[in-house]
């Protein structure tokens, strides 16, 4: 990743990569916190070592209260991403959870609006200001 890094010199990187099978993951807690931790933790060494300025870690609901070592380790990999390391560094940091398709996403409830004609519901206003 660093040869990777230094060679292309992305602007941002999307973190995706992740193990994500709930139940390969209960067997495997070493494995998880190996692969959806550590390797997060050493690709953000890498990323601000080679001056990316924005990293954005692709999260999962699983990580709202987590009730299994996959969300647990998801929701550290949040909580890494959103807390000071109390150092200053020019590396921008995000997170975001990936729900399309998942229970409680709002897309079934988007086609089913869009499929009966209906408004769609929105839950958070949307400013139009062109300023």
């Amino acid at each position: 990743m660093s040869h990777l890094l230094a060679e292309h010199k992305p602007r941002i990187i999307f973190h995706a990569a992740a193990y994500k099978h709930v139940p390969i993951m209960e067997t495997n807690v070493y494995e998880a916190v190996k692969n959806n931790v550590f390797a997060l933790l050493s690709l953000l060494e890498i990323a601000e070592e080679n001056g990316c300025p924005s990293f954005v870690l692709i999260s999962s609901d699983k990580a709202v209260n987590p009730a299994n070592v996959m969300g647990a380790t998801k929701r550290l990999g949040e909580l890494i991403i959103s807390l000071p390391s109390g150092q200053p560094h020019a590396l921008r940091l995000r997170a975001l959870r990936n729900v399309l398709g998942s229970s409680g996403s709002v897309v079934p409830v988007f086609q089913k609006q869009i499929r009966d004609n209906q408004q769609l519901t929105i839950t958070h206003p949307v400013s139009c200001d062109s300023s």
